[in-house]
């Protein structure tokens, strides 16, 4: 059906007098007629090129996956999505004794994905969507002499039986290691990336994964900064970071002596469905040790808490980003 811009554009004129012309010599009459041509093309192009977009987003507890019915509309021709995984929860810090080693906690794995366009004739008018929910943080460890919790895996997304996996919390910190949370396996060619590796001898954070383009996959949490045997804090890792528009947005990792990992807001990442990770919470010798951050929405890896000695708190890990399903439907 034609649209209106500004008036009725298939009834242009088109006139026949071949009298005028410009001055190399065009008729504007077929000028004219050719323009009407095009704008009526244009016009046709808008007209048949519609759209309908739908965002289903996990609403549940931690972990766990809301349902959803999507029902195909009529005329549809093709049908793109976007399915993001649940983000990973960081692992939280090691809490021991002076004079040995204290391990931050590992970061959380980001969120896998995955993307396609399918003919509307080949898939069926009725499908179930999942979608995941970002994985807790660990717990901090409220006795001495305790490693730190692991965190928990965020949920799979999924469109009908095309399935995106969370991947893997962060492990808790330990008087050796806090292992990384590894990557998820997603639909198509893209999976998450892993989280940071706390360092084993207790020294600063790792960043946290991201991918080689910064714009295919959300990223991961860094590792909490952990505690040397000769009682030294360090910082926490940065978050990995995505591309949004020129600029590369991560959580920062927390400073020595308990700083707090970052946690970039949802606002600030810009044109993208993707979040970046949580930084890693910075380790300390005679305060709390500093809480991973959050990982971004949708599907960004939450950061690992710093180490902490005994008789204070080690920092938790940060909740990893929820996942989304995006669902275009082309007319």
């Amino acid at each position: 059906m034609a649209t209106s811009f500004p008036g009725a554009i298939d009834s242009f004129p088109r006139p026949n007098a071949t009298t005028n012309t410009d001055d190399v010599g065009y008729e504007l009459d077929v000028m004219l007629d050719h323009h009407s041509d095009a704008l009526e093309a244009i016009e046709t192009d808008i007209t048949n090129t519609r759209v309908k977009v739908d965002l289903y987003y996990a609403t549940g507890a931690a972990g766990t996956q809301s349902l959803y019915t999507w029902t195909m509309p009529a005329g549809a021709k093709s049908v793109q999505f976007l399915i993001v995984g649940g983000g990973c929860g960081g692992g939280s810090g090691r809490r021991g004794a002076a004079g040995a080693i204290r391990c931050g906690g590992g970061g959380g794995a980001s969120g896998a994905i995955g993307f396609d366009t399918i003919p509307a004739s080949s898939i069926q008018s009725s499908i179930q969507i999942k979608v995941g929910k970002g994985g807790a943080g660990g717990a901090a460890p409220t006795v001495d002499d305790t490693n730190g919790t692991t965190g928990q895996g965020g949920a799979s997304s999924a469109f009908g039986n095309l399935t995106t996996a969370g991947g893997g919390g962060g492990g808790g910190g330990s008087n050796a290691a806090g292992a990384a949370g590894g990557a998820g396996w997603g639909y198509s060619q893209y999976g998450g990336v892993s989280g940071g590796a706390a360092s084993t001898s207790g020294t600063v954070g790792n960043i946290g994964g991201q991918p080689a383009n910064y714009w295919t996959s959300p990223s991961a949490g860094g590792s909490g900064g952990g505690l040397t045997a000769a009682n030294a804090a360090s910082a926490g890792g940065g978050g990995g970071a995505i591309n949004t528009i020129g600029i590369n947005p991560a959580g920062a990792g927390g400073t020595a002596e308990g700083g707090a990992g970052g946690s970039i807001a949802f606002s600030a990442v810009l044109n993208s469905y993707f979040g970046p990770g949580g930084g890693g919470g910075g380790s300390a010798v005679a305060v709390a040790g500093g809480a991973g951050g959050n990982g971004t929405n949708y599907g960004g890896g939450g950061g690992g808490g710093g180490a902490s000695t005994n008789g204070f708190a080690s920092g938790k890990g940060g909740d990893g980003g929820d996942g989304i399903v995006v669902v275009i439907t082309y007319f």
